[in-house]
This record gives structure tokens, sequence and C-alpha cells, in this order.
């Protein structure tokens, strides 16, 4: 369990495919995980395809880019 003040930022590396369900269930594993953790998280309702990142910024709030 992390401390309050962890300053690591944690990443989570997501691999989506072209099955819609498979992404909103990706997607939604990823807030449940944020949210779990007290972060604040946007991810866009329709990621593009391939590899990306969720990472948390300085601010608490995790957002979605592609790699």
């Amino acid at each position: 369990m992390h401390a309050p003040f962890q300053v690591a930022q944690p990443e989570v590396s997501i691999v989506f495919d072209h099955d819609g369900n498979l992404a909103a269930q990706t997607r939604a594993a990823v807030v449940n995980a944020a949210e779990a953790h007290g972060w604040m998280v946007h991810i866009p309702h329709y990621p593009p395809f391939g590899l990306g990142r969720v990472t948390r910024g300085n601010d608490g709030r995790m957002t979605w880019a592609t790699v």
C-alpha cells in the first residue's frame, strides 16, 4: 500500500484492440483502480487504438496518452 505522500508516478500500460467491449472494460478497470486510490481520472471516451499509458500528474489527475 502506498503512503499518501508517495511521489512516484504510477503507470498502467494498456493495449487497446479493435474490440470496443474490451476497450470499455479496460477503461472501467482503470477508472476503478484510480478511484480506489483516490485519484481523479480522465480517459478519452474513444481512445486511440494501440499501445497507450495512463499516468498520474502532479495534480493527481490521471490522463491517457498513446506511446
